[in-house]
């Protein structure tokens, strides 16, 4: 192994095999600290997730339940590819009858298709359990054998920047619902194939090795593989910035690893990237709340809600929510970082991956700049590119999970630098506690610094049971399978629990309403909404229910049944467990008619939708 990161050489650490002449017992001992490591990441992963071990199928993320159903929901419509050769890129199920664009909805294909026979022998939530297990503790090992076998010498620093990498603040945060962000295990690959393309004569090589990297990506989560290029992008850029001719002889290789890479992942992913982006119900841009979600520069030095020495008391006011918590990496690891600055100051490599981080670290701050939740008035740098392609879909928030692994990286050099210096100065010593203690000093300064940003398992909740009327089969006598169940109310909450029927159904009915990203099915605006747009009948019925109070409801019985039609609903569903059932129930049958009560829910059938 050979690192290459020191003030007079090349800008990256060069690849190259464990050498052939270590001792047996010291490859033996390699191993066993290599397990150690391994196993250590699997049962923290299990750990940070151990609140959902005792009843997968009863509970849920506190604070996140719509992204523990929407995961649930992806899984278990991923096996309809088997079981009703359905099309795993758009369904109907969901959004009916416009449908919802799956590829443009993180389906995770790459998790959802090998997971099909757990999803069908044990169920959805079986199988997002495994993955919200699995995702951190992919991420720790991938960044611990990058690091461990090209970066630095030193298993512990390895092991330490990989614990970073994997179980950071943010990585948890999203831990809670979004496995398929927190799932970055081919990353370090990504950059280590990268970075041979300064070896010579194998260009092609490497662009068939990143090529398979990227297809894999693509059906795992294409904003991290975006941010990916972004944050390597700049890297090379600083390092040309600082040496041009560690760049430029290269430039010609990389040329043609990108075409190589272009042109097969192109040909191999052309017709889903096609269909996300220009079939049916594709969508340009996110919601503009969404894409307002940027880190207020509070968060940074602040404690996250699962960080040991969290939440900080403001945590309210300076994260967007529970899953967006993408900073705060608390003040003790940000006054190390000065010293780890201080102390590589002359190695390039560090001080490239410094400037990157502060760049990404700019540019999460969004549009407009906010300290403890209020808007200074300054503009964002983010400001600059928010318009551009492909930025336009990116969450500037999210762009400190890739200053993450850098500080893992300079972590990790910097534990390997300082052990042996500190191992220099204890020989000249001549007190038998300081030559013991010296070695020790600087790993332990550096867990100190990470202690208090250390993860705690993940609150849970117990989930909202469905009716009866959906668990026991009754709904099997009322609505035809395949059917369109529209739930009353309908609101945030509702677009969730409708999604959770059909998992209790096995996907037997259909809903015009969900958790998902849509663009309005009629009009030029192609920007994504969050669930559906309501039909003027479900927003006056969700106002009866939040006002209790019949004045808002306006529509006539005809002009009820003509809107009904337009999304070719079969039932309405009214829970008796819905604020102001009484008065919904009078309104609704003001509009089409007597309902009928079964176990518990009222049901309205036979609509003609």
């Amino acid at each position: 192994m050979s690192t290459d990161t020191t003030a007079n050489s090349g800008p990256v650490a060069t690849p190259s095999p464990p050498s052939q002449h270590q001792p047996t017992g010291s490859k033996r001992r390699a191993r066993l600290v290599d397990l150690a490591v391994l196993a250590a990441f699997g049962l923290l992963g299990v750990w940070l997730t151990s609140g959902l071990y005792p009843d997968p199928g009863g509970l849920h993320v506190a604070g996140n339940r719509q992204d523990s159903v929407q995961l649930q929901w992806l899984l278990l419509h991923a096996t309809r590819l088997f079981t009703h050769g359905e099309n795993p890129l758009f369904t109907t199920l969901i959004n009916a009858p416009y449908g919802v664009n799956l590829m443009a909805n993180t389906s995770i294909l790459a998790f959802a298709i090998p997971l099909v026979p757990i999803t069908l022998a044990f169920g959805p939530e079986i199988s997002a359990l495994i993955l919200l297990t699995l995702a951190p503790a992919a991420t720790a090992t991938a960044w611990y054998c990058f690091l461990s076998r090209h970066v630095v010498r030193s298993r512990l620093a390895a092991f330490v920047g990989a614990l970073l990498a994997g179980f950071a603040p943010a990585m948890v945060s999203h831990s809670t619902g979004h496995p398929n962000i927190v799932a970055q295990f081919l990353l370090p690959f990504i950059v280590l194939t990268v970075l041979r393309i300064r070896v010579p004569g194998r260009a092609v090589r490497t662009g068939l090795e990143l090529a398979g990297l990227v297809i894999v990506q693509i059906f795992i989560n294409e904003e991290i593989l975006f941010l990916t290029a972004v944050t390597l992008l700049l890297f090379i850029l600083v390092i040309m910035a600082f040496r041009p001719n560690e760049i430029i002889p290269h430039v010609r290789a990389g040329l043609i690893t990108a075409g190589v890479t272009a042109a097969v992942a192109g040909a191999v992913t052309a017709y889903p990237l096609w269909h996300q982006f220009f079939g049916p119900m594709a969508y340009r841009g996110l919601p503009t709340f969404v894409l307002e979600y940027g880190n207020d520069l509070a968060s940074f030095p602040a404690f996250a809600s699962e960080s040991l020495a969290g939440p900080s008391d403001n945590i309210t006011t300076i994260s967007a929510n529970l899953t967006e918590q993408n900073a705060f990496y608390g003040w003790p690891l940000l006054a190390l970082l000065v010293l780890i600055a201080i102390q590589l100051r002359r190695e390039l490599v560090a001080r490239a991956l410094l400037l990157t981080g502060l760049v990404l670290a700019a540019l999460s701050l969004g549009q407009e700049i906010l300290i403890g939740g209020k808007p200074t008035g300054v503009p964002g740098p983010w400001a600059l590119v928010s318009r551009l392609p492909l930025f336009d879909s990116v969450v500037p928030t999210r762009l400190t999970l890739f200053v993450t692994p850098l500080i893992a990286i300079l972590l990790a050099l910097s534990l390997d630098r300082a052990v042996p210096v500190l191992r220099a100065w204890r020989d000249q010593l001549a007190g038998t506690m300081a030559r013991a203690a010296l070695p020790l000093a600087w790993p332990v300064v550096v867990l100190a610094a990470l202690a208090p940003i250390a993860p705690t398992p993940i609150d849970v909740a117990p989930d909202t049971p469905s009716p009866r009327f959906f668990t026991t089969g009754a709904w099997r006598d009322h609505i035809p399978a395949g059917g369109t169940v529209l739930p009353v109310p309908l609101g945030w909450d509702e677009n969730v629990d409708v999604m959770q029927w059909q998992l209790d159904t096995d996907l037997a009915l259909v809903a015009p309403c969900g958790y998902y990203l849509a663009p309005a099915p009629t009009g030029s605006d192609r920007t994504a909404n969050f669930g559906p747009v309501n039909l003027a009948v479900v927003d006056q019925l969700l106002l009866v229910g939040q006002t209790g109070s019949m004045s808002v409801l306006t529509l006539s019985p005809e002009a009820t049944r003509q809107e009904l039609r337009t999304w070719k609903v079969d039932a309405l569903v009214l829970p008796d467990s819905s604020a102001n059932a009484g008065l919904l129930r009078t309104a609704v049958e003001q509009l089409v008619g007597k309902g009928t009560h079964v176990e518990d829910v009222w049901v309205w059938a036979s609509l003609g939708g």
